[in-house]
């Protein structure tokens, strides 16, 4: 990754230094496919396999569905006459697939024979500013441009967890219910490519990369047998997806 990084920005002074690049304002929208969804993808996964021990094999079921995180945002961007550009905008994600988890393990043991049920449910909404310096080069004069960008971003991320643990020997059930949100910044970065189509409009296509996460302690509520309610205290994860996949358009004026 280093040696690619290192080669376009190689390739962006020699291109810079023999091109002129059209100053003005662009805005743009796109949309985004989560290659890599971050904690709460980290968190889901650690729920689907928690019970499982290959020298004690008693889970009889683990069932979920895959982690799906896609985003959308707009922007705004200045051009400058050297190739490099400001660039702005706001970013949401939303988790709608994969966010319920069910397992159920038979425990055994000389007091309890029975099986214990785990349902999980994640809902998790993340809203990004973020502000990236770059630069971009371009073999035709504009047409087809490369470019990458790095800068800050900060974003607000909502996070909700529900339990539901039932041991049926008891039975017994025990319901943990949490909703936080914070704000929290980091690093973003951004490789992309795009080609003109027609009048000033161009198609974009995006790999974009955050480092933004921050563990926090956090207070939720559980009951037991639904009895009264008591506060539990707990670590939660926030962040951003690592890994995004885009494709959009840009308009230049």
């Amino acid at each position: 990754m280093k040696h690619i990084v290192w080669a376009v920005i190689a390739a962006a002074f020699i291109f810079t230094a023999t091109e002129s690049y059209a100053r003005g304002f662009s805005v743009g929208v796109f949309g985004a496919y989560s290659i890599d969804g971050g904690n709460i993808e980290d968190s889901i996964k650690e729920k689907r396999y928690q019970a499982y021990d290959p020298g004690y094999p008693y889970i009889t079921k683990s069932e979920y569905d895959t982690v799906i995180i896609p985003g959308a945002g707009g922007f705004a961007m200045y051009q400058f006459s050297n190739g490099f550009f400001l660039r702005a905008g706001a970013e949401i994600y939303q988790l709608v697939s994969g966010q319920d988890v069910s397992s159920s393990t038979y425990v055994y043991s000389p007091n309890t024979n029975g099986m214990v049920n785990y349902d999980y449910s994640f809902d998790y909404t993340a809203i990004a500013w973020p502000v990236l310096f770059g630069f971009s080069l371009s073999p035709d004069k504009g047409r087809t441009s490369l470019y990458m960008a790095a800068g800050v971003v900060t974003s607000l991320v909502k996070i909700k967890r529900d339990t539901d643990i039932l041991n049926t020997s008891g039975p017994t059930s025990v319901v943990y219910n949490s909703e936080n949100d914070t704000i929290i910044s980091g690093f973003a970065g951004l490789i992309g490519a795009e080609k003109k189509i027609f009048w000033n409009i161009s198609i974009m296509i995006e790999y974009a990369f955050y480092r933004c996460e921050e563990n926090r302690k956090e207070t939720g509520e559980y009951s037991i047998a639904l009895g009264p309610t008591n506060e539990y205290q707990y670590t939660e994860t926030y962040g951003l997806p690592r890994q995004q996949a885009r494709i959009g358009v840009k308009y230049s004026f």
